[in-house]
């Protein structure tokens, strides 16, 4: 009896240590202090719901293309709404943002007014900043702006965006003079920004608490921060970005609470509806370096993801994805981990075997706790098998999500090298162009010059070009395009091209849609029609569908897609 009571001692010994290894919650709460539990769980529920916050800021952004239509446009009105819808758009949707902003400059130009073309130019170069956009950004905000017609608001936001542009290009660069010399530039416009702000506004608040992180002087900057966080309503997107940098100078301090700040930051993104986001990002590679909570960091750095896809500047994916590769190294870990356990059990359960059919001959009693023992320790292995298979899907989910950055890659540089392609033709026809209107003026052919200039047919010949690189372009990075088009609509509607046709109108519209171009002024734009006749188009093709109409363009928008 003495050797029987040892033996089950030192069973229940090992599945209790089993049982803490497998169990991740055990781990979770010796990590996370209470009240980071109760931040990680009011995200998780801000993330499930975080749809209504989108579904709010696009009610705005309805509302006012709404009242766009309905007003009596002026050059002025048109300008003012396209700045509301600037201002929703720039941390939501970097295409529209940026669509707003170019279109107000071109206005600006037609009204002849310095002051509003030289604001917008500013907000382009901010927008091109904060999206990491910095070659644009310093090409705007060193070539287009003239200061001398601004004001003193106008002239102070012009430096804290120069100031912004220096200091994250100064982070971004590796060459050590450039480094020096913009940081000497920032320093200069902080000086400037400083003078003109009185002591107790929130922007001088921000621009002394960054110059203190710069310094290393984080004491300072925590002082200043937290002075300017309690200003702040938790509900709004200021809120957000400074609780963003109390991380950063928690973390810096070496203080435990880096990740309550990183949470409350996201929390304010999601109720901002902001997608050009960086805390929950961070808070999931926090969670992945902490071996803390896998699948609750695996959801973040989803959802961190998706955000980035959605505001669609090109630099966030490729952030987003450098963290990637520390998902597979924690899962890889993770699997290893239970392979370990799983094969310490399987042994555990065969020595337990043969010492129960050593000890067959014992009392029924004893038989009866020893089969109570091994049906214990079977259902911990059949647990360990269902955790076992789970970790295989989500290993699965990554490796699709792996093969999406590739592809969104891949489609990037076919765009980047048409884009050169283009501009580099342009140019060479430029360049010919201005030769032969030299030479036919040297030689007195001016009638002639005139007559060629009135002509349409240049027009023409390059809108043709156009049509045809686009198409070229297109179907190269969706081959299947008119096939699959085709598949959307009734048999007796479907598209028959021309023999040597590639595109035509109704395909390129419906092409540009699927681009992620839905709005159906910037595609008239783009292929020269006017609105109602891109109107009528879209409209006369939803009608041809074998679909219902509000399902046709979200069925258009997975041709071509990766499937998940």
């Amino acid at each position: 009896m003495r050797l029987d009571r040892t033996l089950f001692v030192h069973i229940a010994a090992v599945v209790t240590l089993a049982a803490v290894f497998v169990n991740p919650l055990y781990a979770r709460h010796n990590i996370h202090g209470q009240e980071l539990e109760q931040l990680l769980h009011c995200l998780d529920n801000e993330l499930d719901g975080s749809c209504k916050y989108v579904d709010e800021r696009l009610r705005r952004i309805d509302f006012l293309h709404r009242m766009h239509d309905m007003a009596v446009v002026t050059d002025h009105l048109h300008y003012d709404m396209n700045r509301k819808l600037y201002d929703e758009y720039q941390s939501f949707q970097f295409d529209s943002a940026l669509f707003y902003l170019t279109e107000n400059i071109s206005l600006a130009e037609k009204m002849a007014d310095s002051g509003r073309k030289s604001e917008m130019s500013v907000e382009l170069g901010h927008l091109y900043t904060i999206s990491g956009m910095y070659l644009e950004a310093r090409e705007v905000l060193s070539s287009q702006i003239d200061t001398s017609s601004m004001d003193n608001d106008g002239l102070l936001h012009y430096y804290m965006v120069q100031h912004r542009f220096y200091r994250d290009f100064r982070e971004y660069s590796k060459n050590p003079l450039m480094t020096a010399m913009f940081g000497s530039r920032q320093d200069w416009y902080c000086s400037r920004i400083l003078e003109m702000l009185p002591e107790d506004d929130l922007r001088r608040m921000s621009i002394l608490m960054k110059k203190a992180l710069d310094e290393e002087d984080y004491i300072l900057a925590d002082s200043v921060n937290m002075a300017a966080i309690g200003r702040l309503p938790q509900e709004s997107h200021e809120y957000a970005e400074h609780a963003y940098y109390q991380a950063i100078i928690d973390f810096k301090l070496e203080r435990e609470t880096f990740r309550h700040w990183y949470t409350r930051s996201a929390i304010a993104d999601i109720k901002t509806a902001t997608k050009d986001n960086a805390s929950i990002a961070c808070l999931a590679r926090q969670l992945f370096e902490d071996r803390a909570d896998l699948e609750r960091a695996f959801r973040y750095i989803v959802a961190s993801m998706d955000d980035a896809i959605f505001y669609n500047a090109k630099l966030r994916p490729w952030q987003v994805a450098q963290i990637m590769p520390l998902i597979e190294k924690s899962y890889n870990e993770r699997i290893e981990s239970v392979n370990h356990i799983r094969l310490i059990l399987t042994i555990i359960v065969g020595v337990c075997s043969v010492l129960l059919l050593m000890f067959a001959s014992w009392s029924y009693w004893t038989y009866r706790r020893m089969r109570r023992k091994a049906e214990e320790v079977d259902r911990m292995n059949r647990q360990i098998s269902l955790a076992n298979e789970e970790l295989k899907a989500m290993n699965a989910k990554l490796s699709e999500l792996n093969v999406a950055v590739s592809e969104a890659n891949s489609i990037k540089e076919e765009y980047i090298a048409l884009f050169l392609t283009m501009c580099s033709d342009y140019i060479d026809k430029m360049i010919g162009f201005q030769q032969d209107i030299k030479r036919k003026l040297t030689v007195g052919m001016g009638a002639e010059l005139q007559k060629e200039l009135s002509s349409s047919k240049l027009m023409k010949q390059e809108l043709d070009n156009f049509y045809n690189m686009f198409d070229t372009a297109f179907l190269k990075l969706y081959p299947n395009f008119v096939e699959e088009f085709n598949s959307l609509l009734r048999e007796e509607e479907r598209i028959v091209l021309p023999k040597d046709a590639l595109l035509n109108t109704e395909l390129r519209i419906f092409a540009l849609i699927r681009l992620g171009i839905s709005d159906s002024t910037r595609i008239a734009v783009l292929l020269r029609y006017s609105v109602q006749t891109i109107y009528n188009y879209r409209l006369k093709m939803k009608k041809r569908s074998r679909f219902e109409r509000d399902d046709f363009e979200k069925r258009l928008m997975g041709i071509g897609a990766y499937e998940r």
